[in-house]
């Protein structure tokens, strides 16, 4: 059984590249997202958690990706 190293490097550079949104989103929803929600601008918030969604995301695709080099036939 081979390994499809296309694939494998590229589900790696995608996973390599969420990283940065699961600190970001969060962060940025501390320094930025809460305080402004107690004023009522609620669209901060939003962008830090749409931050954290497309981490998540990105993840998943990347698994997937690694997992389909391994597995693929």
């Amino acid at each position: 059984m081979a390994t499809d190293k296309e694939k494998l490097m590229k589900g790696l550079n995608i996973l390599a590249l969420s990283f940065p949104f699961y600190f970001f989103g969060p962060a940025f929803y501390y320094w930025k997202g809460a305080p402004e929600m107690k004023e009522g601008h609620w669209w901060w918030a939003a962008i830090a958690i749409i931050l954290m969604f497309t981490a998540v995301g990105l993840t998943i695709r990347a698994l997937a990706i690694v997992l389909d080099a391994f597995f693929d036939e």
